[in-house]
């Protein structure tokens, strides 16, 4: 009954979008999820972006929520977001993606870990090994990154911020974007280790599904999003989609 009831909304919900789609002036609901911590990052432009979106059309409400990204990636690919922030990895044939913005990842460990007074000079990959490694557990590049350098996952979470709180606690170590790293660092609770040999970069992408085809306020939302982060590539004039 639930599955049955949860069907009828999305049902509902598309009519509307279809007679909104009829419609001068777009009208309606557009519902975006994203993963974790864009707010820091420098590169990310998600609020310029809904700003500008809700300059263009004033009458989409916008529901916005975070979620763990292979949640991200069925909820769109069920129709039930109709855009997804999520890191590029592993496409799915049910998705499209247009790239927005990167981030930089290092390994950090807290000040009451035994490598916290450490120097890097001192330091060599097989000695971090030995230490208790906290990481994502689902598919993502954190997770493939801690697997290829051979860390021993003693932890597993589901968002950036239960990861810092770990590392926090000096048990573990484990990756962070520097952009939300940072504030511990200035007050001296993280630090980076070995950063030349555990440096990677993640990049992010907006991804629609497929089928059926994105509506006008979805390809509105999408040409924002790619104008304010650069990408002329995939942009269409907004006053081509109103």
């Amino acid at each position: 009954m639930l599955r049955a009831a949860e069907d009828l909304l999305i049902s509902v919900s598309q009519f509307r979008t279809e007679v909104n789609e009829i419609k001068e002036q777009l009208a309606g609901i557009i519902r975006v999820a994203l993963f974790d911590q864009c707010t820091s990052n420098p590169e990310a432009r998600l609020a310029r972006s809904i700003h500008k979106f809700n300059e263009a059309a004033p009458a989409v409400q916008i529901e916005l929520s975070v979620e763990p990204p292979n949640v991200i990636e069925t909820m769109v690919i069920s129709g039930h977001l109709d855009i997804g922030i999520i890191a590029l990895h592993r496409p799915s044939a049910s998705l499209d993606y247009v790239p927005l913005y990167g981030e930089d990842m290092f390994l950090y460990c807290g000040n009451e870990h035994p490598l916290f007074d450490r120097s890097d000079a001192d330091l060599n990959m097989d000695e971090l090994r030995k230490f208790n490694y906290a990481g994502l557990s689902v598919n993502s590049p954190n997770l493939i990154v801690g697997q290829q350098l051979g860390f021993k996952r003693a932890a597993k979470v589901q968002s950036e911020q239960a990861l810092a709180v770990l590392i926090l606690s000096g048990r573990y170590l484990g990756y962070l974007p520097d952009h939300l790293a940072r504030q511990f660092v200035d007050q001296k609770l993280m630090k980076k280790v070995l950063p030349s040999e555990t440096q990677y970069r993640t990049r992010f992408a907006a991804v629609t599904r497929r089928q059926p085809a994105p509506t006008r306020i979805t390809k509105l939302f999408m040409s924002v999003l790619s104008q304010q982060h650069d990408n002329p590539d995939h942009a269409e004039t907004c006053s081509r989609l109103i």
